[in-house]
């Protein structure tokens, strides 16, 4: 098991005594989808892919607040993203993507073509651990190539 999955088993714990049902609930829902990740794919996932799972869920709450015409709808789901981004590591923004790409600048400017470039800067930044989202590194890569 994961310690991601245990995080969230651990925190729905927490939210049960403290009698707070949303926090409680909107666990529950991740929980179920890191489950059934777990069930239908080959066991164990790793925390990765918990939080990929987690980030999706944080994007349809997103996408829902945009959408709906209700308030209380759009506090509820804030308060349910807040609770989520707390259990994934904070992505780099892409000034923080551009000074971790450094150390391999001049291999990632004379890439043949933007293909190349970003599967060396996404091989980089997994390799120092870094939280990214594609979009986020592609404009990186696109001040870095510009310069």
């Amino acid at each position: 098991m994961s310690t991601l999955v245990e995080t969230i088993k651990a925190q729905i714990k927490v939210a049960m005594k403290a009698k707070d049902d949303l926090t409680k609930n909107i666990l529950r829902v991740a929980l179920g989808e890191i489950q059934k990740a777990e069930y239908t794919g080959d066991g164990d996932i790793t925390d990765e892919a918990g939080h990929k799972i987690i980030r999706k869920i944080i994007a349809s709450n997103e996408a829902t607040i945009e959408a709906s015409p209700s308030d209380e709808t759009k506090a509820d789901l804030a308060k349910e993203n807040v609770v989520l981004l707390a259990l994934v590591p904070t992505q780099l923004s892409v000034s923080q993507i551009a000074e971790a790409l450094v150390p391999i600048q001049e291999a990632l400017k004379s890439a043949p073509s933007d293909g190349p470039a970003m599967g060396m800067a996404m091989k980089h930044l997994k390799s120092v651990g870094a939280a990214v989202d594609g979009d986020s590194v592609r404009a990186a890569l696109s001040q870095i190539r510009s310069k």
